[in-house]
C-alpha cells in the first residue's frame, strides 16, 4: 500500500507505517512529546549533566586510583594538574606520561612529540630527574644510548 509520510512528504510503501524511516518516526515522536511537554526518559539538561560529571569524576568516581596509573608497557601516566603551563601534552583524558611532564617542567618548554625520554636505568616507572635524559630524536636516542642505526 502506497503512503505518504507525514514528517517529510516522500512517497512509501507499507501497511500500517505513517513514516518512511527511523529518523522521520523519532522526529514524529519528539514532536508529539514537545507538544504534549513529555520529556524522553533518560533526559538531563546541560546543568544536571555537568553536575554528574562533577559528581563522578576524578577523587569522587568510586575506583579512583589517585590520579596515577601505569600504561600496559611501563610507562606511569598522571592527571595533568589544572595549572600545567602545557595543555597541547595532555591527552583528551587528561593525563600525560610523567616522564615527559618531569622534563617539560625542568626545560621550561613543552616537548615536541619527536623528542624521546631515556630511562637510564631502564625502570620505565623510575621517573627521577637524574633518571631521564631527553633525546631530539628516535635515531638520536638509538645510536647515543643503544648503539644502534
Amino acid at each position: 500500500m502506497k503512503r505518504e509520510c507525514v514528517v517529510c512528504g516522500i512517497e512509501f510503501i507499507h501497511k500500517t507505517r505513517a513514516t518512511c524511516s527511523k529518523r522521520c518516526r523519532y522526529t514524529l515522536v519528539s514532536a508529539k512529546h514537545r507538544k504534549a511537554g513529555i520529556k524522553p526518559p533518560g533526559f538531563m539538561n546541560e546543568e544536571q549533566r555537568q553536575a554528574a560529571r562533577e559528581r563522578f569524576s576524578g577523587p569522587n568516581h568510586p575506583r579512583w586510583k589517585g590520579g596515577r596509573t601505569l600504561t600496559d608497557r611501563g610507562y606511569a601516566l598522571v592527571q595533568a594538574p589544572a595549572d600545567f603551563p602545557f595543555p597541547k601534552m595532555v591527552d583528551r583524558r587528561g593525563y600525560i606520561r610523567e616522564h615527559r611532564m618531569i622534563l617539560a617542567l625542568h626545560h621550561g618548554r613543552p616537548l615536541e612529540r619527536r623528542e624521546v625520554t631515556h630511562h637510564r636505568n631502564g625502570d620505565r616507572s623510575d621517573n627521577r630527574l637524574e633518571n631521564l635524559e631527553l633525546h631530539g630524536s628516535h635515531s638520536e636516542h638509538m645510536r647515543q644510548r643503544h648503539g644502534r642505526g
